[in-house]
C-alpha cells in the first residue's frame, strides 16, 4: 500500500513537470480531420450574454503584395488601398483591427540585402519587389493605418527578405507610421518586450506575434525575430507572466505557422495552440498557409473558453488559385465580465473575395459582388468557406457588428 502511494506521488509529481512545460494534457489532441468536422458546426460561447464593457477586433489574413498588387498601388490613386477597398470601411468599424504584415517595408535596400539609393514610390524590382524576396514602401503603412488597422503582426517567413538592416528598418517605417506591431525587434533593443499592447474601451490586449521559421538565408541575429517552434517555452512563460503581473487584460497569440496551401492545419499547430491557451491565451489567430483552416473553441483545464482560428488565409495578394483569393474579415468579441475577466463572447465572419476585373485587384464582401448570385467564382468561395467553418457564424456587411447575437432583444 505504502509503494503504491509513493508511486502515485511520483506520478503526481511527473505530471506536475509535464504540465508546467506543456507535454501532458488532460486529454488527448484532436486530429486535423476531427478539428474541420468540428469547425464545420459553427461555434458559440457560454459566456455570450454577459453583462460588461465590450469591445470587438476584426483580424485579416496575410497582406502579401506580388508584383501585381505593388504595380497597381504605384499607379492607382487609391495606392495601396485600392486593394482592400471593396472592404475598408468594414476594417474601421471594429474597435480594433489586426493584419499579419508579410514582408519587409525598407527604404534603400535592394534584393542582395545592399544598401543603395532609394527609388521613391515605384515598383523597380530591385529596391521594391514581389517574390521571393519581398519588400513594400511606406506608403503601405501609411494607407493600412488610414484603413483603420491597429496592430500588426511582423513575424514571418519574408522578416528578413533585405536582412537584419532591412528588418530594423521596417520598426523605424512602422513607428514613424505609428503602427504598433509585434515579433521582431532591433539588435540593439534586445530588452524591448517580445509583446505589444493595444487598448480600446478600456480593455488592453497583449499582443505576441511569431513565426515557425525564415526563409533559408544568411545567419541573422536569432533574438531579432521571435520563433514560434524554438521558443514554444519562452512564449508560454511570456503568456503566463503577462497573466500574473496583469500587465494586458487578455493575450492574443497570432503564429505564422503550418503548411501552405492547404486548408486542414498540421497537428504541431494543435498541439502549439494547446500549449498557448493553456498557458494563459485568450485566443490564438494564425496565419502563413494562404488558404483559410478551420476555427475551434478550447476548454483550459482551469475551465477557461478560448478561440484558436488556425489560418486565416490571404487578405490581399496576387495569387490566382481561388483557394488562395478566398478570405474573410474575423470578428472577434469580448466582454469584461463583472468579476474583471475578460472573455470571448462570440465570433463570426464576413466572407471575401480578392477579385480580378480586367486585371485590377480589390478585396470584395461576396455579399457586396454586383454578379454575388451569378459568378462561379462567388459561389464556390461560398461553398470552400461552408466546408470548413458552416454558415451559422457568417456576419452581413450591410448590420452593426454583432458577435453575440443570441444574446439580442
Amino acid at each position: 500500500m505504502r509503494r503504491q502511494k509513493i508511486s502515485l506521488l511520483q506520478n503526481s509529481a511527473l505530471t506536475s513537470i509535464l504540465l508546467s512545460i506543456g507535454i501532458a494534457h488532460a486529454a488527448p489532441f484532436p486530429t486535423p480531420e476531427e478539428v474541420l468536422k468540428e469547425s464545420r458546426k459553427g461555434i458559440r460561447f457560454s459566456n455570450a450574454c454577459a453583462k460588461g464593457r465590450k469591445i470587438t477586433i476584426a483580424a485579416v489574413g496575410d497582406i502579401l503584395l506580388h508584383d501585381g498588387p505593388q504595380i497597381q498601388a504605384v499607379h492607382d490613386p487609391e495606392r495601396y488601398i485600392s486593394l482592400w477597398g471593396g472592404v475598408r470601411d468594414l476594417l474601421a468599424r471594429t474597435d480594433l483591427t489586426y493584419a499579419n504584415l508579410e514582408g519587409p517595408v525598407a527604404w534603400g535596400i535592394d534584393r542582395n540585402k545592399r544598401e543603395v539609393p532609394d527609388p521613391g514610390f515605384v515598383f523597380d524590382d530591385i529596391v521594391y519587389s514581389g517574390l521571393p524576396r519581398l519588400n513594400y514602401h511606406h506608403f503601405l503603412l501609411d494607407d493600412m493605418v488610414a484603413s483603420g488597422i491597429d496592430i500588426v503582426s511582423t513575424a514571418n517567413n519574408h522578416a528578413m527578405d533585405r536582412g537584419p538592416l532591412g528588418l530594423e528598418r521596417t520598426i523605424d517605417a512602422l513607428r514613424a507610421a505609428g503602427l504598433p506591431f509585434a515579433g521582431t525587434r532591433k539588435s540593439n533593443e534586445r530588452d524591448q518586450k517580445w509583446f505589444t499592447i493595444t487598448e480600446a474601451n478600456g480593455i488592453k490586449i497583449g499582443w505576441i506575434s511569431c513565426t515557425r521559421r525564415i526563409n533559408p538565408d544568411k545567419p541573422y541575429p536569432k533574438d531579432m525575430v521571435l520563433n514560434c517552434h524554438n521558443d514554444t517555452n519562452e512564449i508560454e512563460k511570456l503568456i503566463r507572466r503577462i497573466v500574473r503581473k496583469k500587465e494586458a487584460d487578455a493575450v492574443i497569440v497570432v503564429p505564422h505557422w503550418g503548411a501552405q496551401f492547404t486548408h486542414i492545419p498540421k497537428e504541431k499547430q494543435i498541439e502549439i495552440a494547446r500549449r498557448f491557451v493553456e498557458a494563459g491565451a485568450l485566443a490564438v489567430i494564425g496565419s502563413h498557409p494562404h488558404a483559410i483552416q478551420p476555427w475551434e473553441r478550447i476548454i483550459t483545464r482551469d475551465g477557461r473558453e478560448t478561440f484558436v482560428f488556425y489560418s486565416l488565409g490571404n487578405f490581399v495578394s496576387g495569387h490566382r488559385q481561388l483557394q488562395r483569393r478566398v478570405t474573410l474579415i474575423l470578428q472577434l468579441g469580448l466582454t469584461r465580465t463583472t468579476n474583471g475577466k475578460v472573455v470571448v463572447n462570440g465570433v463570426n465572419y464576413i466572407p471575401v473575395l480578392m477579385t480580378r476585373d480586367n486585371g485590377f485587384l480589390t478585396a470584395q464582401a461576396l455579399d457586396r459582388h454586383p454578379q454575388r448570385e451569378t459568378t462561379q467564382d462567388v459561389q464556390e468561395a461560398r461553398n470552400l468557406l461552408k466546408g470548413i467553418l458552416g454558415t451559422s457564424n457568417v456576419a452581413p456587411t450591410h448590420a452593426p457588428v454583432v458577435t453575440n447575437p443570441e444574446c439580442m432583444e
